[in-house]
């Protein structure tokens, strides 16, 4: 592989030499320019050539490994120390070279560390620097405001004086002005507390736990722990982080706090949540507000307890039902009958006080019932009484028609109106109790449609699908649509914008749901398919290419439906270059970068479709190869080839040269060879340079062809086996006697003799080539014959004895094309050419013309037709053999309006007949009777016209 490594000697007579030949207007310089004048590392520096004579490439080595190909480079160095950067400046016939020392500055490495990160009071934080040590200056930012600090120490001290949180910093510099900053945080601010507390309710005397975790600086420790109680107690001081205490009142405690206080001085406060304990409540005494223990199963029963002291009710209904609360007086409603035992139990500051309980009897009737609808008739409902207790009388009632009662029916059925909304009301009484009862029930019904805002839309496009006359939004009905494939839940919502992404033809449907269990759902087909159609934009294309290498894009693109053709394409390269072709010609960039290629199809019905794809166009790689062209004689001498380029490079071919793979090396080609210079670079593209090394041996001539036999009136070419200096005697007949390769037109039989010598004048050589010219064969195909359409016919030219071979052309409606004497059938007008060719390979040809006869017989109009749009006998139009046009078709109707007019058209084309409509109006003629003209002209220039009838058939 080629690395252009080179030792200082070869690099110093290298240059020496390239400058010794090289001109004075070819002079090879550079300059470079940096964001400051320190050069510390890592660094950025710009090179640019300053070359006079313009130079056709340049190589640069930047001394540190990195090499380029380009007028100007931009190099980042990430290591101190001295580079040499070389630029060859490379011309068509030489190469020069100039080379610059750049010095990079090392950057000092520091870091910033303190005593303390962390002060819970103002106070003195001692910085540290560690880092290089040719550090001369330090610069200390100490992140509060106060000015900044220079001295040539790596540790420094600060004083806080307030809370707060500080970004100190330092920066280090050399004697050279490179420079970094290194930084570190400090936190002055107040501890962390956090505290618990065990319980904050119940009946005293209390026993509380207090705990609390503490968050100290480093090296830090808690000196005292301060309990304030709140309870007017003594403040507890101690080391403890958890204590006791034992509350014995009930007053709300609202002060209970906790401070401390650290080694280090620091301090901080924190406040206990309030919270009370109690005593337990007592003369607990609960009722119910209308002083009764019956009550019928329709009631909403108040109760009321009172206890000294409570201030929180805990009431069980006796039903599983709980509630707790503030208030003495609660309401409730029971659904079911019988005794039921009430508890109540009071509680002061969370400490519970002495039951009271109460026994009522619920009596009557509770109406309750439940319903679900026939599936195949919706509005028709059935009601399931489920009510309770001792009924005397029960009623249906529907507020469809207030005037039916049913007092009939336990399991009442009802038929409402197809669309509303209906209570259903069950009303029970019991006459033993004088109790009654009512329950009612929300019934909707409804004749939902489901639509579509197109049966046909393009992938990806707007549709809407509906559900009207539906069910109101308040009976909180669902809808689930079944689309594309797909089910969305849409929740209460009855309308679906959606964006169908396939392709294909889909039964849809929606199923709406009621939230009542036992109802029946509805479910609701679309009157037809819809069709979600488009192309599909489909390419391939290679990844990565080499720059300006054409590369070809395979259009894979096609509609999802056959009779869909795409009808437009529209291809975006990526380098503001579009193409509206189908298969575009293959595409080159010419600067290397990354380009997105797009390709958008579009269908007939304006359905599109896009694919999107990325690829890499890779630089070129640069290659110059000295010296272009060299001349040596052969088996002599040897030539020198230089090759230059920053990339891999391979000398081809691989044979007669002392090194494939340096940048210099040694040739000693047997005859004239163009050795190539191969640069190869990572991305795989392959440039090329070629140096021609042209070899003079000896001649060896030879023409071709030496002997040779040709028609008459022919020319052909003679050609050599070697180039120079060439002369043709007898030089009669010849496009150019002083070439190789002449065209020679001989009238007689000739002996040539040629002459050639070599340019350098080494070699000269001579040859004889003798040319003898053939007899001609002869053939007649006959006369030309009219025949009735579908005759049959045999063709019998006269050949001459010497002919043996025979090709006709066309061949079409013949038995064989390459016998004598073919037969066929006459179904078109057809001039048949017989090539033939004789024994010594001369050719000779003639021409017959079969031409079919014009005759009514082959013009044929059908008797019906049925343009009905399936596809089958859709036009009405003239099938001809033996006509070449027709002049006039014309159809009327029975009273001999003229409903459709063509002129000057060729037969046997469906399309160019008559559709059924009338003048092109678009209404279709009833089934009935029309009667036609033709006038048509044959093959011959003969004209013939023809009427009949013709019915149509819708």
């Amino acid at each position: 592989m080629h690395t252009n490594i080179y030792t200082k000697k070869s690099w110093i007579v290298l240059y020496s030499l390239l400058l010794s030949i090289s001109l004075p207007a070819q002079t090879a310089d550079f300059t470079y320019t940096s964001t400051d004048s320190f050069y510390c590392d890592p660094y950025k520096i710009t090179f640019t050539q300053n070359c006079t004579g313009n130079p056709a490439g340049f190589i640069w080595h930047f001394g540190n490994g990195v090499r380029s190909g380009s007028a100007s480079e931009t190099i980042l160095y990430t290591d101190a120390g001295v580079y040499n950067v070389t630029l060859t400046a490379l011309y068509n016939n030489t190469a020069v070279s100039i080379t610059k020392t750049i010095t990079i500055n090392r950057t000092p490495a520091l870091s910033l560390t303190a005593g303390n990160n962390y002060l819970c009071k103002p106070g003195v934080v001692n910085f540290t620097a560690a880092g290089s040590s040719f550090i001369s200056n330090y610069q200390w930012n100490f992140g509060d405001g106060t000015p900044l600090q220079n001295n040539n120490s790596n540790s420094a001290s600060h004083a806080y004086r307030n809370y707060g949180t500080y970004p100190a910093s330092v920066k280090a510099t050399t004697g050279t002005g490179c420079s970094a900053i290194s930084n570190y945080e400090i936190v002055v601010s107040k501890f962390g507390i956090s505290t618990s507390l065990s319980t904050d309710s119940g009946c005293i005397p209390v026993t509380a736990v207090f705990n609390t975790t503490v968050n100290l600086p480093a090296g830090d420790r808690v000196l005292n722990y301060a309990w304030s109680f709140g309870d007017g107690s003594a403040i507890s001081h101690g080391p403890d982080s958890i204590v006791t205490h034992v509350y014995n009142t009930t007053d709300s405690i609202t002060t209970a706090s906790l401070t401390i206080t650290s080694t280090e001085g620091c301090s901080n406060f924190k406040n206990f949540p309030a919270f009370a304990f109690g005593t337990p409540p007592f003369n607990t005494l609960a009722k119910t507000v209308l002083l009764k223990d019956s009550f019928c199963g329709s009631e909403l029963i108040q109760f009321h307890c009172k206890a000294v002291n409570a201030n929180a009710y805990l009431w069980d209904f006796g039903d599983s039902s709980q509630i707790t609360t503030s208030d003495t007086t609660v309401s409730h409603k029971y659904r079911s009958l019988g005794n039921k035992k009430i508890i109540v139990t009071p509680f002061f500051n969370g400490c519970e006080g002495p039951r009271d309980s109460l026994r009522i009897f619920i009596k009557g009737v509770i109406a309750d019932f439940i319903f679900n609808n026939y599936c195949s008739n919706k509005n028709t409902y059935r009601f399931v009484n489920l009510s309770a207790g001792n009924i005397s009388h029960y009623e249906w009632q529907f507020t469809d028609d207030p005037s039916i009662k049913d007092s009939v029916n336990f399991y009442a059925a009802h038929q409402f109106p197809v669309y509303g909304t209906f209570k259903a009301v069950l009303s029970l009484v019991d006459n033993t109790t004088g109790c009654t009862d009512e329950a009612s029930r929300n019934i909707y019904t409804a004749v939902p449609s489901f639509t579509v805002s197109t049966n046909s839309i393009c992938k990806d496009s707007l549709i809407s699908y509906s559900v009207t006359h539906s069910y109101p939004g308040t009976a909180g009905y669902t809808y689930d649509f079944y689309v594309n494939g797909g089910n969305i839940s849409n929740g209460q919502d009855s309308v679906l914008n959606y964006f169908p992404a396939t392709h294909g033809s889909f039964a849809e449907y929606v199923i709406i749901k009621d939230a009542i269990p036992g109802t029946c759902d509805d479910t609701l087909q679309l009157n037809s398919h819809t069709i979600v159609k488009g192309p599909l934009a489909v390419f391939t294309v290679p990844l990565q290419l080499c720059v300006e290498k054409a590369f070809a894009l395979g259009n894979e693109s096609h509609p999802f439906y056959a009779t869909d053709a795409i009808t437009k394409w529209h291809w975006d390269f990526g380098d503001n270059k579009e193409d509206l072709l189908k298969d575009p010609l293959p595409h080159q960039y010419t600067q290397p970068s990354g380009y997105d290629i797009s390709l958008t199809v579009t269908d007939i019905n304006g359905c599109g479709n896009n694919m999107r794809q990325t690829i890499l166009a890779a630089p070129m790689p640069s290659v110059m190869a000295f010296p272009a062209r060299d001349t040596i004689c052969g088996q002599r001498d040897s030539a020198m080839l230089t090759g230059y380029t920053i990339d891999s490079l391979l000398w081809l071919p691989s044979t007669n040269i002392s090194c494939n793979f340096c940048d210099s090396t040694k040739v000693y080609p047997a005859s004239t060879t163009s050795y190539i210079a191969q640069a190869r670079n990572r991305f795989g593209c392959m440039s090329y340079d070629t140096c021609v090394i042209t070899v003079y041996g000896p001649l060896n001539l030879k023409v071709f062809p030496a002997d040779t036999t040709i028609c008459p009136g022919r020319s052909f070419s003679f050609d050599l086996n070697t180039s120079g200096i060439t002369t043709w005697s007898p030089s009669a007949n010849f496009s150019n006697a002083g070439i190789k390769n002449p065209v020679v037109s001989p009238s007689q039989n000739t002996s040539y003799t040629v002459i050639v010598k070599d340019t350098a004048g080494c070699y000269a050589d001579t040859a004889i080539a003798n040319v003898t010219i053939l007899p001609l064969p002869a053939v007649n195909a006959g006369d030309d014959k009219i025949l009735a359409y579908k005759s049959s016919f045999t063709i019998t030219p006269v050949y001459a004895p010497d002919v043996a071979g025979y090709r006709w052309e066309p061949a079409l409606n013949l038995s064989c094309g390459n016998c004598a004497y073919p037969s066929g059938t006459a179904l078109q007008t057809t001039t048949y050419t017989i090539n033939t060719i004789s024994v010594n390979g001369c050719t000779a040809t003639d021409k017959i013309t079969i031409a079919v006869s014009c005759e009514s017989g082959n013009l044929l109009l059908p008797t019906a037709f049925s343009p009905n749009g399936n596809g089958v006998n859709e036009y009405f139009y003239p099938i001809a053999r033996g006509y070449q046009t027709i002049r006039t078709f014309l159809v009327f109707n029975r009273n001999g309006y003229k409903v459709f007019e063509r002129k000057n058209f060729v037969p046997n084309i469906p399309s160019l007949g008559w559709d059924g409509s009338i003048r092109n109006s678009g209404n279709v003629a009833d089934s009935e009777s029309f009667v036609w003209f033709i006038e048509a002209e044959c093959e011959q220039g003969q004209v013939v016209t023809h009427k009949g009838t013709v019915v149509l058939v819708r």
